[in-house]
C-alpha cells in the first residue's frame, strides 16, 4: 500500500458496506473523482465523524492499493458540514449540483476546476439561494470542462453569429444550434428566442457569483432549462433522481 495522500475534496455518495464500513465516492481537486473504503467508518466518532454523507466538504487522507479498484480512506478532516443543506430547497438543489457532476466525470481524472466549479456553487448555495441563472451558470460550466461545450455563438451549418439570426433552433439530437437556412426539414427542432441565446451566451461567460445575481425574464428562464435539460440528457447515463426533488418543491399543493 502506497503511503497516504491528502486531498480537499466533496463527498458525492456513500453507503454500508458490511457491518461498519463504508464505500465513498468523492471528487477530489488534486486526483479526480475516487471511490474508496473507509472501516470502520459507520461507527467513527474520530476518523471520519460527520465526514461521509453527501454534500460534505472535507479534506481526505488515502492510500492507493495496487491492483484494486477501491483506495483505503484513513482519515477526513471536516471542512464544510452537510448540515448547511439540511433546508428542503439547499438539499434539493445541492443534491441536483453532485448528481450531475458524479455523472460527468469519470474516475481518476484530475480536473481541478470541477472541483472548484462543485466546492464553489456548494458554498454559495449555503450562503444563498439557487437562481435560474445561477443553476444554468452551473451547467454550462461543467459541460465546458467535461468536454461537451455547447457553442450557442454561431450557427453550426454555416457559423455565423446567432445574434445576427432571424430565428435560432436547437436540434435536441445533436446539441447543436442553427439558424433557420441550415434547418433540415427532416428534423425535429426546438425552436428558441433571441433573449434566450443571448442569455446562454451571458452565462457561459459569467462567473457562478455573478450569474447568481442575474434575474432571468420567467419565459427565458422556463426556455433555458428547457434547453439544458436536452443538452445534459445527451451526456448522462440515467435520469437524475434530484430533478424530482426540485420539481416537487413548485409544484401545486392539492
Amino acid at each position: 500500500m502506497r503511503p497516504a495522500q491528502a486531498s480537499l475534496a466533496v463527498i458525492l455518495r456513500s453507503r454500508v458496506y458490511r457491518e461498519s464500513d463504508k464505500i465513498v465516492t468523492f471528487l477530489t481537486r488534486d486526483f479526480g473523482k475516487l471511490t474508496g473504503i473507509a472501516k470502520g467508518a459507520k461507527n467513527s466518532r474520530r476518523r471520519f465523524a460527520n465526514c461521509l454523507d453527501p454534500f460534505t466538504r472535507v479534506r481526505v487522507y488515502f492510500s492507493s492499493r495496487p491492483a484494486a479498484g477501491l483506495v483505503f480512506m484513513e482519515s477526513c478532516d471536516l471542512l464544510g458540514p452537510a448540515t448547511a443543506f439540511a433546508e428542503p430547497a439547499k438539499f434539493a438543489y445541492a443534491s441536483y449540483l453532485i448528481e450531475l457532476v458524479d455523472q460527468l466525470t469519470g474516475e481518476g481524472h484530475a480536473v481541478s476546476e470541477v472541483y472548484d466549479l462543485l466546492a464553489g456553487a456548494l458554498s454559495a448555495l449555503e450562503h444563498g439561494s439557487a437562481t435560474a441563472a445561477f443553476l444554468r451558470a452551473f451547467e454550462l460550466h461543467l459541460l465546458q470542462l467535461a468536454g461537451y461545450e455547447p457553442h450557442c455563438e454561431t450557427c453550426a451549418g454555416c457559423h455565423r453569429p446567432l445574434a445576427d439570426a432571424a430565428r435560432v433552433f436547437l436540434d435536441p439530437l445533436q446539441g447543436d444550434f442553427v439558424c433557420d437556412p441550415c434547418r433540415s426539414a427532416e428534423r425535429s427542432w426546438l425552436p428558441l428566442e433571441g433573449a434566450t441565446i443571448a442569455a446562454l451566451g451571458r452565462l457561459k461567460q459569467s462567473a457562478l457569483g455573478e450569474a447568481a445575481a442575474l434575474r432571468l425574464p420567467a419565459p427565458v428562464a422556463a426556455e433555458a432549462a428547457q434547453v439544458l435539460a436536452r443538452l445534459l440528457a445527451l451526456h448522462v447515463a440515467r435520469p437524475l433522481k434530484s430533478v424530482g426533488l426540485i420539481a416537487s418543491l413548485t409544484a401545486p399543493r392539492r
